[in-house]
């Protein structure tokens, strides 16, 4: 079985489950997705970016980033504590057992304590802005959620044919050595076209150059995430974040695009 027949098979089982989700729970399925889907990225990103940290920093980082994820659920009744102050709470957790810990390589420290804060920010701060998002949009808050996964999804998928066809000119090769400029902005025209579709027949109340705009940033953010994600793996030497999606690689391997892709989601809609 080829690469891509893999891909599309997983694809297709995760359309199902998601479908299945939806009947079973209705709309409460949206929370419940993405607070599995974040704490598996969560857990993926401690394997890949703390693979050497002192368990007491890279289990904190999950029990935080939990705590986060869990408060800014509108189903979640946690605590009174303001984001804010639980930020700078993790911040100062993380400074004293990063300081606190065993290495004698400075270097190494200062990268796990790097990498617990952008974790932090990346995997519970910016899903929290996608909770926020639908939240505050109850009237179409299913309708949101597939908007924001077909503008990116799309954006990948003309991305991969158009650079399999037509590219050649590679982007960023020390980072995505398959990535090529023709795929880049045939990612970008698909985001905006199969986006600003879906958002015409089944938002309500947009304006049509609002929305391409909205899409054009939502495809330009996924791709960043797309980017960043594979300079991570680079940076840990490894081809994939998990193997829980075959062909797909993990949970945050699929993702990446989509946590980039929240904060305009976010600009134009909360």
């Amino acid at each position: 079985m080829s690469s891509l027949q893999t891909r599309v098979i997983s694809a297709l089982l995760a359309v199902g489950l998601m479908g299945l989700s939806f009947w079973a729970l209705g709309s409460t399925a949206v929370y419940v997705l993405i607070y599995f889907a974040i704490s598996l990225c969560q857990w993926e990103y401690a394997q890949l970016c703390l693979p050497k940290a002192r368990n007491t920093l890279k289990y904190g980082f999950l029990v935080i980033s939990q705590y986060y994820l869990l408060q800014s659920l509108p189903i979640a009744v946690l605590s009174e504590l303001s984001p804010m102050k639980l930020g700078v709470q993790y911040f100062i957790f993380i400074c004293f057992f990063g300081i606190l810990s065993d290495k004698e390589d400075i270097n190494e420290i200062r990268n796990d304590i790097f990498a617990s804060c952008f974790g932090y920010i990346y995997l519970s701060v910016i899903p929290g802005l996608l909770i926020l998002t639908l939240t505050a949009n109850p009237r179409q808050l299913v309708e949101l959620f597939f908007f924001l996964l077909l503008t990116v999804f799309a954006g990948d998928v003309f991305a991969y044919f158009s650079g399999l066809w037509l590219g050649n000119k590679k982007i960023l090769p020390s980072i995505s050595p398959k990535k090529t400029v023709v795929g880049c902005i045939g990612g970008l025209m698909g985001s905006v076209a199969l986006g600003s579709i879906y958002a015409h027949y089944l938002l309500r109340n947009t304006n049509p150059w609002a929305i391409a705009g909205c899409c054009l940033v939502i495809g330009l953010y996924a791709q960043t995430g797309d980017f960043l994600e594979s300079l991570l793996k680079r940076l840990a030497g490894k081809k994939d974040s998990g193997k829980i999606l075959p062909g797909h690689g993990g949970f945050l391997d699929r993702l990446d695009g989509v946590l980039f892709a929240i904060p305009a989601l976010y600009w134009f809609f909360y």
